[in-house]
């Protein structure tokens, strides 16, 4: 959990390149790539990983929307340049408007109560969760997977190495 705003600041600013890394490995032909006819499609997945960023935080004063939830992206581009747009929003309300001594404070979020520092904590574990369901969805596609936190498949030749079993 969270003691102070900026490590979550930092963290997340680490993760959200990571996820603009997977976004920017994507094509735009992969992006109706899914596992099942009724399962999400690469693109419903990346808009909602972008949706949710101003969906989670309206509950604590930032208002930072960028794109609605049913817009559809049509192209990695649109996918990257809407990500970081939103990415960038979302830093500077946090900055602007959350601070230490409300971590503690309890919000109303999708009818439950949470500390702000729950919310953060949340927040951040949800976008990684979607990121890997991304990678799966990737390597159906016959992308490569970069690298997020240690050599994907593809990368470990670059390493003069056999990937591991």
């Amino acid at each position: 959990m969270y003691c102070q705003i900026q490590s979550f600041i930092d963290d997340y600013k680490q993760e959200s390149e990571k996820t603009l890394q997977i976004f920017k490995a994507l094509s735009n032909e992969s992006l109706t790539t899914k596992v099942y006819p009724e399962g999400r499609d690469i693109e419903t997945i990346a808009r909602h990983i972008i949706f949710t960023i101003s969906d989670m935080f309206k509950y604590l004063n930032i208002n930072i929307e960028v794109i609605n939830k049913n817009e559809k992206l049509k192209s990695v581009e649109e996918i990257t340049t809407k990500y970081q747009i939103t990415v960038q929003k979302l830093l500077s309300g946090i900055t602007e408007i959350l601070k230490d001594e409300m971590l503690e404070d309890e919000v109303e979020i999708y009818g439950e109560h949470w500390k702000i520092k729950n919310v953060l904590h949340s927040f951040l574990k949800h976008e990684i969760h979607h990121r890997a369901q991304l990678a799966i969805l990737m390597r159906q596609a016959g992308l490569v997977i970069p690298g997020i936190y240690g050599p994907s498949k593809e990368e470990w030749k670059d390493y003069g190495m056999e990937p591991e079993e």
